[in-house]
């Protein structure tokens, strides 16, 4: 029998959050679109979204549920028949259980949460509130980053926090429509038009994570400034075969906006959103974005098939920098995207395709299956092409390159459950370039591969081996050439982690990764080695960590998970020789209120320049969280 535990049940695991899907992400973007699954009322897009679990084992988990009754605790999910141990570690910091909601279905919750954090730079300051209830969903952040005032100055569009981020979620009947007044995220096809929340792309899940979470609308309070839709939104099931999704959306951003003899342009947005002086908040929401469209689908026994229209205006034209490589990009204050998607079950395949236009020429494609291939054998296929002209302001879809435009690519994946206690998978990546791109100046291809090894060697002990292999090619790096010309660029990865449980209390973790970067006849090297330990007893958690590091540029930089406060996230890059720690404590008060303590810092052997605003740990950082749910 299990004891009825609150949706933190994750924080108490011993978890190791796979950080090879979320690499290379800050704090605020995992903090944004990681939107946790409550799995009592989950539906089998949400799970899929995760890009942990396949179809047959998406299917077990809804059964379980459905046989088993609402759920009190994460802990009830280890009785699901089949699915291998370290997939929950995988998925249980994306999923939570109202334990209210569970007992009484129209109960409430609400949560209150602050976290503020001393970093070299300043201080930063995050509230948080939630209420559920039975109809309604509302939820607020307040933020102010290191380095910003807290003030009250509405000529310079300045009311106490700096950033501001809320919705409420209505459903509207049994028949789950919603409308949601605030901001939201939108997801649709394959994210070739819609590309709203969290796309882990290429990454240790071979298999799912080719496959975008479908048609979705989903509210969010969001910490950064860009990356989500504001106005209104509704869901609509007309029928048990139709859905239908409006929305408007009006956002400010921050831009650098430049004249001509044409008259004001733009050509970036501020992605940072940080206002610390008279010159920041002289540019501060100076872009506003209209955007507008819907997104409607018909679903079969077997099949669904929808259409996607946006419509976004600028107030500002947008003009691309001047460079070559941009090219084929459009400009103007007007753009529209359309596209067309299905997804059809055949047999035990499935298959999936999204096709989109923005304009003349300008168009772009995806088709893909994932096909299980017996109880232990699955392999997925994913063809893309986007073409140079390609435009979409909210595009997510797996590409090799951050901006789907200018690409050609086939992805190969397979997983192989050789035993109960070991799993094989590997991906192939062939990519293709037909025009320039950032760091290439001319056309070129490439490729990618990666081989992974989880194996449960006993109860409490585990071992996983990562290998990835990337080929290709970037700008010389050898100084004095009048033209820069590509040239092969070989990047080697390889990590060893080893986890050991001694007891039901302490777990011990440590991890080797290096890597190797061989281009314009140079070689560059970076190696990491951390050791963890984690000790979790009654209502309180502690970890510490201790990590050695030596790497020798940016390019060769080493990324690494660190635990956090519930609700935020932290994947620090690292650069030059040095060594890092943290300790960390967690401690349940009682009466709804839990506690959170950080302490990191980051030393170094040599002076080098911070490298980046992922690595603040650096000169000390101190961070207290405390929530308080009723």
């Amino acid at each position: 029998m299990f004891e009825a535990r609150s949706q933190t049940d994750a924080e108490n695991f011993s978890i190791n959050v796979d950080e090879n899907l979320l690499e290379e992400l800050n704090s605020d973007v995992l903090d944004d679109y990681i939107i946790r699954i409550d799995v009592n009322h989950a539906q089998a897009q949400d799970f899929m979204s995760l890009g942990i679990f396949n179809e047959s084992e998406i299917a077990q988990i809804l059964n379980f549920i459905a046989v088993s009754g609402p759920l009190f605790s994460l802990l009830e999910l280890q009785h699901v028949p089949t699915i291998p141990w370290y997939k929950w570690q995988r998925a249980l910091p994306f999923l939570e259980v109202d334990l209210q909601e569970a007992a009484i279905s129209k109960a409430t919750s609400t949560y209150l949460l602050t976290r503020v954090e001393w970093k070299s730079t300043g201080v930063e300051s995050v509230n948080r509130m939630r209420h559920t209830g039975h109809k309604t969903d509302v939820g607020l952040i307040m933020k102010k980053q290191a380095g910003e005032p807290l003030m009250w100055n509405p000529s310079i569009s300045m009311y106490g926090y700096d950033h501001y981020s809320g919705y409420v979620d209505v459903r509207l009947n049994a028949k789950k429509d919603r409308l949601i007044i605030g901001d939201y995220l939108l997801n649709a096809g394959e994210g070739l038009v819609f590309g709203g929340g969290l796309h882990l792309g290429k990454g240790s899940s071979t298999i799912t994570s080719v496959k975008n979470i479908g048609a979705d609308l989903r509210p969010i309070s969001a910490s950064s400034p860009i990356g989500y839709l504001r106005g209104l939104s509704a869901k609509f099931q007309l029928s048990k075969q139709f859905q239908l999704i409006p929305f408007y959306s009006n956002t400010h951003h921050d831009a650098s906006i430049k004249t001509s003899d044409e008259g004001p342009y733009f050509s970036s947005i501020n992605a940072s959103g940080l206002h610390r002086d008279f010159d920041d908040f002289k540019g501060k929401g100076n872009l506003n974005r209209q955007l507008f469209g819907f997104i409607i689908s018909r679903t079969w026994k077997q099949l669904q098939v929808g259409v996607t229209h946006s419509e976004v205006i600028f107030n500002i034209p947008y003009r691309p920098i001047e460079e070559l490589r941009n090219a084929f990009l459009p400009s103007g204050a007007n753009f529209k995207a359309t596209s067309i998607f299905a997804d059809v079950h055949l047999g035990n395949s499935w298959v999936f395709s999204e096709w989109a236009r923005t304009g003349f020429k300008s168009w772009g494609g995806v088709v893909g299956m994932i096909k299980p291939m017996g109880k232990s054998f699955d392999f997925s296929v994913h063809l893309r092409g986007y073409s140079p002209s390609f435009y979409s302001v909210l595009s997510n879809s797996l590409s090799e390159k951050t901006s789907l435009n200018g690409e050609f690519g086939s992805y190969f994946g397979w997983k192989w459950n050789v035993s109960k206690s070991v799993e094989l998978a590997s991906y192939l990546d062939v990519f293709r370039f037909p025009w320039l791109y950032y760091q290439s100046s001319a056309p070129s291809s490439g490729r990618e591969w990666l081989s992974i090894m989880d194996w449960k060697v006993s109860n409490n002990f585990t071992l996983s081996l990562r290998w990835r292999k990337e080929l290709k090619f970037l700008d010389s790096k050898m100084e004095g050439l009048l033209i820069s010309t590509p040239e092969l660029r070989d990047k080697t990865n390889n990590r060893l982690m080893i986890t050991y449980k001694p007891s039901r209390e302490w777990t011990i973790q440590s991890r080797i990764q290096t890597n190797t970067i061989n281009h314009s006849m140079e070689t560059s090297k970076g190696a990491l080695v951390s050791f963890e330990t984690t000790h979790s007893k009654g209502r309180g958690q502690m970890s510490g960590r201790v990590m050695s590091f030596t790497i020798d540029e940016y390019q060769n930089r080493e990324y690494i998970y660190e635990k956090e406060p519930w609700s935020a996230f932290s994947i620090p890059a690292f650069q030059g020789n040095g060594w890092s720690y943290y300790l960390y404590t967690k401690w349940t008060l009682g009466a709804g209120l839990t506690c959170w303590l950080k302490w990191s810092d980051v030393r170094y052997f040599e002076k080098v320049e911070q490298i980046s605003p992922s690595n603040q740990n650096k000169n000390g950082r101190l961070k207290i969280q405390l929530r308080y749910k009723f």
